[in-house]
C-alpha cells in the first residue's frame, strides 16, 4: 500500500512538472492572462551567450539539446556591456480561448539585432526581425522599441530571441494585449512633445526670415538638433530618416 502511494505521488509530480515546464523541460511557461500586462518573466527564461557572434539558430538549438544553456535568475535580467550575441529561450502561452493578438515589447530600443524565432507545429521556425538596423517598413510593428506580434494559440509556443547591442544588455520587456498596447498614452505624449518642438523650430526659422536676425535661425537649428537627439534616444530617428533611405 505504501509502495502504491509512492507510485501515484511520483506520477502526480511528473505531470505537474510537464505542465509547469516546456516540452523539453528546459524553461517554465510564461502564461499570459486575459487583458493583463506581463512584465516579470525573466526567471522563466534560459540564456546562451555567443561572445564572437558567429552562431546561428541551428547552432544554439544544438547547444540547447546539450543542456549548455543557463537559467536566468532575475525577473528583469541585466548582463551589462557585452560585445557578443545573447540568445534567450522560453515558452509563452496565450489565454485559453483568446482571439486577440499580443505584443512582445522588449522595452529597450537600442538593440542592433533583435530577432524573434517562433516554432511552428511542423517543427519549422519563423523569424521576425525588429532590430535598430532593420527599417521600420520591414518590421511587424513600426514602434520605437523592437516589438513582435504574438498570435493566440491553444498550445504553449516555443521561442528563441536573438539580441545584440553596443549598450547595456538588459531585458525590461513586457507581454501586452494588442488593444492595451495601441492605447498606451505614452505614445500620444511623445507625439505631442515632438509636435511642439517641431513647431518651435519652424516658427523661429520663419521669424528669422521676417526679422532677419541670426539668433532666430540659431535657435531653430538648436530646436531641430534637440528633436533629432530625443527621437534617436527614444528609437524613432530610424523611422523618419535612415529607414526611409534604406
Amino acid at each position: 500500500m505504501r509502495l502504491l502511494c509512492r507510485f501515484f505521488f511520483i506520477v502526480i509530480l511528473f505531470f505537474a512538472s510537464m505542465n509547469a515546464f516546456g516540452s523539453d523541460g528546459s524553461s517554465p511557461i510564461i502564461k499570459l492572462e486575459q487583458g493583463v500586462q506581463t512584465e516579470k518573466f525573466g526567471q522563466k527564461l534560459s540564456f546562451f551567450y555567443d561572445p564572437e557572434s558567429k552562431l546561428d539558430l541551428d547552432n544554439v538549438l544544438v547547444a540547447l539539446k546539450r543542456k549548455e544553456w543557463r537559467d536566468v535568475t532575475e525577473e528583469r535580467p541585466n548582463w551589462g556591456f557585452r560585445d557578443g550575441k545573447l540568445w534567450l529561450h522560453g515558452y509563452f502561452q496565450t489565454p485559453s480561448g483568446a482571439t486577440e493578438d499580443w505584443v512582445f515589447d522588449l522595452g529597450f530600443h537600442f538593440f542592433m539585432v533583435a530577432n524573434l524565432y517562433t516554432k511552428h507545429a511542423d517543427g519549422s521556425w519563423r523569424v521576425s526581425k525588429a532590430g535598430k538596423s532593420e527599417p521600420f517598413a520591414n518590421r511587424e510593428l513600426a514602434f520605437r522599441n523592437p516589438a513582435f506580434v504574438i498570435r493566440p494559440k491553444q498550445q504553449p509556443q516555443e521561442f528563441v530571441l536573438e539580441l545584440q547591442t553596443p549598450a547595456v544588455l538588459k531585458i525590461p520587456g513586457r507581454f501586452v494585449p494588442m488593444t492595451k498596447f495601441a492605447s498606451d498614452p505614452s505614445q500620444f505624449v511623445f507625439a505631442l512633445y515632438v509636435g511642439i518642438v517641431l513647431a518651435l523650430s519652424i516658427f523661429h526659422f520663419l521669424l528669422g526670415i521676417i526679422a532677419k536676425e541670426r539668433v532666430y535661425f540659431l535657435y531653430s537649428l538648436y530646436a531641430a538638433a534637440t528633436l533629432m537627439t530625443i527621437c534617436d534616444i527614444e528609437g524613432n530617428s530610424y523611422r523618419g530618416c535612415i529607414g526611409s533611405m534604406s
